[in-house]
């Protein structure tokens, strides 16, 4: 409608809007940071905002906030089989309650105002989020004592303005906006990879117990055989995803 013209908020929270961007949430749609810079710039971006475009708004630049790592109360998860028996606190999301479930996790949507609360009272015995965010929110002060460095979701928030508002600029001013688009989105990169480590150091010194997982193909093998088919309709199709792939430089999901 053009009443609030800019806004910042994550895909799923887009979803609703257009649901093709809900692609993104696709567990292991990205393996790594490379794989997630690569998929938010040049042909993939142009082909992400086409589709926020014939919604009604439009991206002007995308910001990283890391990975969401999986915490716990309880035990270090280092394989799939660990995640058996344990709740986690999960977005309104399709997908990933989906996943969490494929994984093995019982998934809980809680809202975010809420989270810290249900970690303390063991509501919930674990959450998702980066590094940045979880020493942001405490959450090593709610019990959550074990985090494993599982590369299923990358948090992406991208930063919206309204089409109609966009249309109603003059050029210049439409160019000023793309191009600080493209330059905040460089330090926003820059600012998450510095801090991630340093929130990391500072959560390892203060007690938390980091962990890698010993199967994570075994993860892979689970969302790309159960979550992707599952979800593939919710989020445009399997035409849409194959787009977004070959757009990336990715082998085409058969």
């Amino acid at each position: 409608k053009g009443t609030l013209p800019m806004a910042m908020a994550g895909i799923a929270n887009l979803v609703p809007f257009e649901k093709k961007l809900g692609l993104l949430t696709l567990p292991y749609l990205f393996s790594n940071i490379d794989e997630v810079v690569t998929g938010t710039n040049s042909a993939p971006a142009e082909l992400l905002n086409s589709y926020a475009t014939k919604s009604g708004f439009r991206i002007l630049t995308w910001t990283y906030t890391d990975f969401r790592y999986i915490s716990n109360a309880k035990r270090p998860i280092t394989k799939m089989a660990d995640m058996q028996g344990l709740k986690f606190r999960v977005p309104q999301s399709a997908v990933l309650i989906a996943a969490y479930k494929a994984f093995g996790g019982s998934p809980t949507p809680i809202s975010w105002a809420e989270t810290f609360t249900a970690l303390q009272q063991g509501v919930v015995d674990g959450q998702c989020y980066g590094y940045i965010g979880f020493k942001a929110n405490k959450f090593n002060e709610a019990n959550q004592k074990y985090l494993t460095e599982v590369h299923y979701t990358y948090q992406l928030q991208p930063l919206v303005i309204s089409e109609r508002v966009f249309k109603k600029m003059t050029p210049e001013m439409q160019k000023l906006l793309i191009d600080a688009g493209k330059y905040a989105q460089e330090k926003v990169l820059k600012y998450q990879l510095e801090q991630a480590d340093a929130a990391k150091k500072y959560l390892i010194d203060n007690g938390l117990q980091v962990s890698q997982l010993e199967d994570e193909d075994v993860w892979k093998k689970a969302a790309m055989e159960k979550v992707w088919p599952e979800m593939a309709d919710f989020v445009g199709g399997k035409e849409t995803i194959n787009a977004y792939l070959k757009a990336c430089g990715k082998p085409l999901w058969k």
